[in-house]
């Protein structure tokens, strides 16, 4: 849970300080949920379409987000975790620059999924 707690918090100072909102919390969660759901689906789909030949529905990856996204809002909002986190500010090897190379790799990697992930399973199941 450090992982999440870490991402979090850096995507709360991205809302407070880069692209402000009203809510940066709601924001976060909200960010946080969609970079979990497109990396759990780029996950699954890697893993079926190479171990299966099959392509995951799209109702299945739909589920999955809305599954990030409620599990989000149970373990940050309804415990109000956000300013234990926000209070303690995490992060990784006590590295504010490693902190921020982590976390702007995972979410790179979890949002270019979109992109690249349909001509990789394409490509796959060409094979099959």
């Amino acid at each position: 849970m450090k992982l999440l707690n870490v991402i979090y918090y850096n995507y709360y100072l991205f809302y407070t300080r880069v692209l402000v909102q009203g809510d940066p919390h709601f924001v976060t969660l909200l960010a946080l949920s969609a970079t979990e759901g497109f990396f759990i689906n780029g996950i699954f789909d890697v893993v079926s379409v190479t171990l299966f030949c099959y392509k995951i529905d799209k109702w299945i990856m739909i589920t999955i987000s809305m599954a990030a996204l409620l599990f989000n809002y149970v373990y940050y909002h309804k415990v109000n975790r956000p300013k234990a986190i926000i209070k303690k500010k995490p992060s990784f090897f006590s590295s504010a620059f490693v902190t921020k190379i982590i976390v702007l790799l995972f979410s790179i990697l979890a949002i270019s999924w979109l992109f690249w992930g349909s001509y990789y399973s394409r490509s796959i199941l060409m094979g099959c």
